[in-house]
């Protein structure tokens, strides 16, 4: 091979790495899409109706740290109406003293949106949050302990999921499950 035919091959194989590159970054940009930023849900309404003060706290925090502020006025009202953890045995042994379970999490939330004439309610909606745990009938208070740590870590899954669940329905509200709610504002 000449140096004249080497330098070629030098000199298309930098263009074809440049054109690489080029097309790769700009790539991104198609891939960006046309959605709205995830930072579009500034404020919302919070309300509710069960009993379970450790999920309000960790939903509360929760929106903080995704800095979703909590206003009365806000055009968006995510109603909590039900919580509970439920606990199965998902294996036995013959000493049952290794048996494994799952804890569940169940949040049932609904979306409603707030217009002057009426409201658009989206849900219930329930999100469920899982987790397996080994548990010995020797250590029963460290097992306990370790059962707590696995709820809270539960209903703090469920807590950054449902603001993501949100976050989807107020940017892409679906127009087949919206239920109108005329009576409580016609009747005043």
């Amino acid at each position: 091979m000449t140096i004249k035919a080497s330098r070629k091959i030098k000199h298309v194989q930098s263009s074809c790495c440049a054109l690489l590159i080029l097309c790769l970054c700009s790539c991104g940009f198609h891939l960006r899409g046309t959605h709205p930023s995830q930072s579009s849900v500034s404020d919302i309404n919070l309300e509710f109706k069960g009993q379970d003060v450790h999920f309000k706290h960790d939903l509360t925090q929760a929106l903080a740290s995704q800095r979703i502020q909590l206003k009365d006025d806000a055009p968006w009202t995510l109603q909590l109406s039900d919580t509970h953890f439920t606990k199965r045995r998902s294996t036995s042994s013959v000493t049952a003293q290794r048996d494994r379970f799952t804890v569940s999490f169940n949040a049932t939330f609904t979306l409603i949106r707030r217009h002057d004439d009426h409201d658009d309610s989206f849900g219930p909606l329930v999100n469920t949050q899982y987790a397996n745990f080994q548990d010995n009938e020797t250590l029963v208070v460290s097992k306990h302990n370790e059962e707590l740590q696995i709820q809270e870590e539960l209903r703090q899954k469920a807590a950054y999921s449902i603001i993501q669940q949100t976050r989807n329905i107020i940017n892409h509200p679906p127009t087949c499950q919206a239920h109108h709610e005329n009576q409580a504002r016609t009747t005043r």
